[in-house]
């Protein structure tokens, strides 16, 4: 099971840049293969608190702290569209769909609409879904022709 990021590294998700390089840095040390004076040091450690930071890092410098959801959310598209680019169309329809439920989740537990409006919303968001399926299948029968 993969660790959050801020807890791997032991600090809140509301802490300064300077407070998790420091973190990291202190968390290096403990871990890094060639020290291995800490119990529990491994190469795999080493490596979670490495990757830790650069998610961190990575996280911060494309808009700031997401919240999980949302960062789910780009996890989805990300696979969706890497689907596509291989030519999977299938898969990439199942992320898209993966991911309109999310937001019309979403959309559901923020929302400050109607109920009226939101069912609009979310029957506007079954028709895109539904159009994207069937525009990928009829690229994927054309594609195995």
């Amino acid at each position: 099971m993969q660790l959050d990021p801020y807890q791997e590294l032991g600090v809140a998700r509301d802490a300064s840049d300077e407070d998790i390089k420091r973190a990291f840095r202190r968390r290096i040390l403990q871990t890094h293969p060639d020290r291995k004076q800490e119990p529990g040091a491994s190469d795999e450690a080493f490596r979670r608190a490495k990757d830790a930071f650069e998610a961190i890092m990575r996280e911060r410098a494309e808009g700031g702290d997401l919240p999980p959801w949302a960062a789910d959310l780009m996890d989805t598209w990300g696979r969706a569209r890497d689907a596509a680019r291989r030519g999977d169309f299938g898969v990439a329809a199942e992320e898209v769909q993966v991911l309109v439920g999310a937001v019309a989740e979403q959309v559901e537990r923020v929302s400050t609409t109607t109920q009226v409006q939101y069912q609009e919303v979310r029957r506007t968001v079954r028709a895109l879904s539904q159009l994207f399926s069937r525009a990928t299948k009829g690229r994927a029968r054309r594609r195995s022709s």
